[in-house]
């Protein structure tokens, strides 16, 4: 949003706790905006939302639009359509599976290099 110099209102950022009950109480503060369209930081927090929707009649996507980063639940939805930021969990874990074979091996008297690796994410579509 910065980089199109979208201003995003306080109100639309919404702290949760990376869990399904963060999920479901973040729910409840997004009614008491005018937003229609959410960014969700994992799946578990999409589930809560979910569940909350659900709960009160609201729809997905028609009511409110849902773009979760994970990408694990699409095949257990069943017809609810959100989009979703797919980052590759296997190579992630191989990456960091090498780092520490690496940290293992070095010398401990040696001091450590800080090592930053950026796997890209894949936007999927729904």
């Amino acid at each position: 949003m910065m980089e199109y110099g979208i201003k995003v209102p306080k109100e639309y950022i919404i702290p949760a706790n990376y869990r399904i009950e963060g999920g479901y109480e973040a729910a409840t503060q997004v009614l008491d905006t005018d937003c229609t369209a959410i960014f969700v930081c994992n799946d578990m927090m999409t589930l809560g939302i979910l569940r909350y929707f659900s709960e009160q009649g609201i729809h997905v996507p028609g009511d409110y639009a849902i773009v979760s980063y994970d990408n694990l639940l699409s095949d257990y939805l069943f017809g609810i359509e959100i989009s979703s930021v797919n980052q590759d969990v296997e190579e992630l874990g191989i990456k960091a599976w090498n780092i520490m074979k690496e940290a293992a091996r070095q010398d401990k008297k040696k001091e450590t290099k800080q090592k930053e690796i950026c796997l890209m994410p894949t936007l999927v579509i729904r």
